[in-house]
């Protein structure tokens, strides 16, 4: 019902635009399309045979639904898609848990709200909770991580307004650094003493020492190595959920604040009065989470309805995916909101 209700969308656009559908593709071609677009690979001689050969008149949408249940095969190609809207790094060791844990956020088919609650308000080691890698992708730019998480969950670009007002949009400079107040103060943390990290220690120094007497043929340098690895990974997290406050550049320029002027966290649209509430029960970024990933923020269930629309058939309703202005025209706007309140209705689950 839910496809054929988009189809009645489609039909009419094109009906009011006077063009034709293109031609119903084929079987084969369809079953070759379905493979590459959900699990990322084309079908064996076996699987398309499969299809081809059955009589059932649902056979299509059945060969969806196998394939969107095929875990490892939807995971893996998919990941692709999360690991580069969020860059995600491969060649830090830290990341090893980070990426696992992504992975089994799209196997497990996590809500998208919550998925974005996690990452924002990540907190803690990497080794007991993986999401606070989303903040160490950017650590000792606060700022630029601010902006980046406005981007890939709002689609509006801020990062202008951190040395001036917005040239091309509303937002200030000022605006700026009230939304960095929510991330304020979230840095590395460095954890010593434990019994584990002990451990780990005495292990290396064991394995060097083998090294040195040229034990094992290059196997304890690999050991060492790895358990330095291991050593970053279970020590790197974020100390603190932020300040919820900061204060603004010294050379600061605009009359509506004095430079150096502390400015506590004020979200730049919506919500703001009810994140101020919460700001002293939950913490800074717990409060900013909670505004991110609101079904009632103006851009959160857009931007996810836009980027996946683009993810599927190449062309986005809202053609800016990351710069979406007030007054940004989807080329179907009454599609649009019917998408939005279907991804409502679903609980944000992107299967």
């Amino acid at each position: 019902p839910a496809a054929q209700k988009i189809d009645e969308f489609l039909f009419d656009r094109l009906e009011k635009e006077n063009l034709q559908p293109n031609p119903t593709i084929t079987d084969e071609q369809f079953v070759r399309r379905i493979y590459l677009s959900i699990i990322g690979r084309i079908p064996t001689i076996p699987e398309a045979n499969d299809f081809l050969n059955s009589d059932s008149k649902n056979k299509h949408s059945l060969l969806a639904q196998q394939l969107l249940s095929n875990d490892a095969g939807y995971t893996a190609h998919h990941y692709q898609f999360w690991a580069d809207l969020l860059r995600i790094p491969t060649n830090v060791g830290y990341t090893l848990y980070y990426r696992e844990w992504i992975k089994d956020q799209i196997r497990e088919n996590i809500p998208y709200d919550k998925l974005a609650h996690k990452l924002v308000s990540g907190h803690g080691l990497i080794f007991d909770n993986p999401a606070a890698a989303y903040y160490l992708r950017d650590a000792g730019m606060a700022l630029d991580n601010m902006s980046n998480t406005v981007r890939i969950f709002l689609g509006t670009r801020l990062e202008c307004a951190q040395c001036h007002d917005h040239p091309f949009d509303r937002w200030t400079q000022k605006q700026f650094y009230e939304m960095a107040a929510f991330t304020e103060g979230a840095g590395n943390i460095r954890m010593r003493g434990s019994d584990n990290i002990n451990a780990l220690n005495r292990l290396s120094r064991d394995e060097e020492r083998r090294l040195a007497r040229g034990d094992d043929n290059g196997a304890s340098r690999r050991l060492s190595n790895a358990s330095r690895d291991i050593r970053e990974l279970v020590t790197t997290g974020l100390a603190s959920m932020g300040k919820g406050e900061i204060r603004l550049p010294i050379d600061y320029q605009y009359d509506n604040a004095k430079p150096s002027q502390k400015l506590t966290a004020t979200t730049i649209f919506g919500l703001a009065a009810e994140l101020d509430e919460n700001l002293e029960v939950t913490g800074s970024r717990s409060s900013y989470a909670n505004w991110v990933a609101s079904e009632s923020n103006p851009r959160f269930t857009t931007v996810i309805v836009n980027r996946l629309w683009k993810e599927v058939f190449g062309l986005a309703l809202i053609d800016q995916l990351d710069n979406i202005f007030d007054d940004a025209m989807a080329t179907d706007r009454p599609f649009r909101l019917h998408l939005e309140k279907v991804m409502v209705a679903l609980n944000f689950g992107l299967h």
